[in-house]
Order: structure tokens, then C-alpha cells, then sequence
């Protein structure tokens, strides 16, 4: 079976709801924008996820559009912290020879921040 877009961002999907961050298929020069880091490699983002997914408890898409080489997706990320709750989320991916080359990921992370400069 070949890698789609929409198969590939949703292996990505998949690895934030397992924690499995091997199964992120991200090019060798995939990079990442979101509103609390920018990030320059998949280690990076790997390692962010590490530490990031213990705390999702869902990830449900509730819209999406893919053509071709990008995708837009609508979904709602659901964490088993009640002081972050849950959000809304928009990603953008650039899809490149069947892996992400780049993700942009907007939400309003200021539950997000205000718990991580709690702990």
C-alpha cells in the first residue's frame, strides 16, 4: 500500500494517540512551527512529543482537506490534564516523497503554558 497524504498524516495522529514517536514519518529536513516552539529537525520534535504525549488523551479529527502534498486538519486534542483540558487545533502539513517535510500547528496554548511554568 502506498503512502497517501492522508494515510501519512494519519500514521502522525496515530503516534500522538500510542505516544509511538517512530511512528511520526517525517523527512530528514522536516521542520515545525507551532505557538510555543519552532522546531528545526524530527529529533527535536520527537523529543518534544516524548515529553508532550503522556498527556494526550485524544486526538479526534473533525475536519480535514487534503490535496496531494498538503493537508489541512481541524481536530480536537484532548488531554488527561484538567488544567489544560482540551483544545482546538488547526495542522498544516507539507507532504514530501511519502514523508511530512514540513507541520505548522495552531491553537491557543495558554492553559498549555501556564501549567508547564506550574510544575
Amino acid at each position: 500500500m502506498s503512502n497517501n497524504t492522508e494515510q501519512i498524516v494519519e500514521k502522525y495522529y496515530e503516534a500522538w494517540r500510542t505516544g509511538d514517536t517512530n511512528k511520526f514519518l517525517f523527512a530528514d529536513d522536516f521542520k515545525f512551527d507551532g505557538p510555543i516552539a519552532s522546531l528545526a529537525n524530527p529529533d527535536e520534535f520527537r523529543a518534544m512529543a516524548a515529553q508532550f504525549s503522556p498527556m494526550v488523551k485524544a486526538v479526534k479529527i473533525l475536519d480535514s482537506i487534503y490535496d496531494n502534498d498538503k493537508a489541512f486538519v481541524l481536530l480536537d486534542f484532548e488531554t488527561n490534564v484538567p488544567q489544560v483540558g482540551n483544545w482546538i487545533a488547526s495542522d498544516y502539513f507539507v507532504i514530501e516523497k511519502g514523508k511530512i517535510k514540513y507541520g505548522r500547528t495552531t491553537y491557543d496554548p495558554r492553559k498549555l503554558v501556564e501549567f508547564m511554568q506550574s510544575r
